[in-house]
């Protein structure tokens, strides 16, 4: 029982931190979200992969196609 609390304390600490420290990146880059709001308009960014015809090398799209999406991958400066 005790290691059971004692990961338990560890999960919530880092969640803690986790939240944080989005929360501070989000006042430095000043795009005026909660750390909830911006989590929900994370979870909709996505990416495809395909294949270009001629080369057939793959390459992936990120899908930010609201303002907020493509505000959070530019401050974020997310990269694959």
């Amino acid at each position: 029982l005790a290691h059971r609390i004692k990961a338990h304390l560890i999960i919530a600490f880092c969640s803690y931190k986790l939240h944080k420290k989005l929360e501070r990146q989000l006042m430095e880059n000043k795009l005026n979200l909660i750390v909830e709001k911006a989590v929900k308009i994370m979870l909709s960014i996505f990416t495809v992969t395909t294949k270009l015809p001629i080369s057939r090398k793959s390459v992936q799209l990120i899908m930010a196609k609201t303002l907020e999406q493509q505000r959070l991958h530019i401050a974020f400066n997310v990269k694959y």
